[in-house]
């Protein structure tokens, strides 16, 4: 994504107070923006988003989570951008929040996104046409095959916009205010300029439930792996992305894109096929195989266990030759097992407790060429 100086001052809006419907087995673990995407919130693929395309600035609008957003993502220091936080307790609705976080900038244009996608669509081409075309809201739309309802026939939104600060004042200041529901027919009603932007087939994913989830956290996964300069801390070695800290058995076999974390092990003969990610601190014991799975932090594997189309919350306990396929595995269970000091929320990376496990010969260590001798990295 290339970026340019802008004459127009633009600032981020995430809509990320997400009601919980009961519809998906992570909604019982948390807000889905902050659910781990290969080692990452969701939300902060989001935001990361927003930076790469020369917004400086975002506010993320939220309610009872604001909290735990506000203790995941600070300031936004980390991602070298301007936060600040607007907590919802009415609710307002997606509209009612964009206008409530706008009157608190100065800007002349928002970039409104859902908390709960992932994407990589050329922000700075929508922000070009949305001033080329002279737009009041711009509303970023792919195909469906779904008929009707949609900005025109076969397209439908993907939770991006691009708003003109005039479009504010056609909001109602009370109540539950929507965007496609009220606020787009609104603007048509008083002749206001709504634009669909086409984005590339497949560019965007929103996470509603397990499969979406694991869809987007493969494409995270691969996406990092591609990248041209590894994520900080982390090393690429084949078609793995793996933290400087963590220690892979030489014996492994990683067929990514596989990404794995800070302080993670992975003992002899383990199979990790991606998309695949493992998080900071989790353990994998020998000759278990792992396919297309999402392992949060401080997991523990067993010894010969089977992993497939799996997601493992944070310090869930998968016993010795356990089988598991199509599986949300740490909700509840009797073998869970969560680190001390650990927060239901803790699985982006924080510092891991030593997991106490074997310092001999046999790990690739930090930097290390791993495409001569036994070791099987895919790439």
């Amino acid at each position: 994504m290339t970026t340019k100086k802008r004459d127009l001052r633009v600032h981020g809006i995430v809509l990320a107070g997400v009601h919980s419907w009961g519809e998906s087995a992570l909604e019982r673990v948390c807000s889905r923006p902050l659910l781990p995407v290969a080692g990452r919130p969701l939300i902060w693929h989001v935001l990361q988003w927003l930076h790469s395309g020369g917004v400086p600035q975002a506010t993320i609008c939220a309610n009872s989570d604001t909290r735990m957003f506000r203790g995941c993502m600070g300031r936004g220091d980390g991602l070298g951008m301007q936060l600040d936080y607007y907590e919802d307790a009415m609710p307002r609705g997606p509209a009612g929040c964009m206008q409530d976080a706008a009157a608190r900038s100065d800007a002349d244009v928002f970039v409104v996104v859902d908390g709960t996608i992932v994407t990589q669509a050329d922000l700075d081409a929508i922000l070009q046409a949305h001033e080329r075309l002279g737009a009041d809201l711009t509303v970023g739309v792919a195909k469906t095959s779904h008929r009707g309802g949609g900005m025109a026939s076969g397209l439908e939104p993907v939770g991006i916009y691009a708003a003109s600060r005039q479009v504010f004042d056609f909001i109602c200041p009370h109540g539950y205010q929507d965007i496609k529901e009220m606020l787009i027919p609104a603007l048509y009603r008083q002749g206001q300029r709504v634009v669909p932007y086409a984005v590339p087939e497949g560019s965007s994913l929103r996470v509603t439930g397990v499969a979406s989830y694991l869809a987007a956290n493969g494409w995270v996964a691969e996406q990092t792996v591609l990248r041209a300069d590894p994520p900080a801390g982390y090393s690429r070695h084949g078609d793995a992305c793996i933290h400087d800290s963590a220690r892979v058995a030489s014996s492994a076999c990683l067929a990514g894109p596989v990404v794995i974390g800070p302080k993670c092990t992975i003992a002899d003969n383990v199979t990790i096929v991606g998309p695949t990610s493992i998080g900071a601190g989790s353990r994998i014991e020998k000759d278990v195989v792992i396919r297309r799975a999402a392992i949060w932090s401080h997991c523990l594997v067993g010894a010969g266990a089977i992993l497939d189309d799996t997601i493992l919350i944070d310090g869930a306990v998968v016993e010795p030759a356990a089988v598991m396929r199509d599986a949300v595995w740490g909700l509840g269970e009797t073998r869970v097992r969560a680190a001390p000091g650990d927060t239901p929320a803790n699985y982006w990376g924080l510092p891991a407790p030593d997991p106490g496990l074997r310092t001999d010969d046999g790990w690739i260590e930090a930097g290390a060429d791993v495409s001569a001798g036994n070791t099987s990295l895919a790439g």
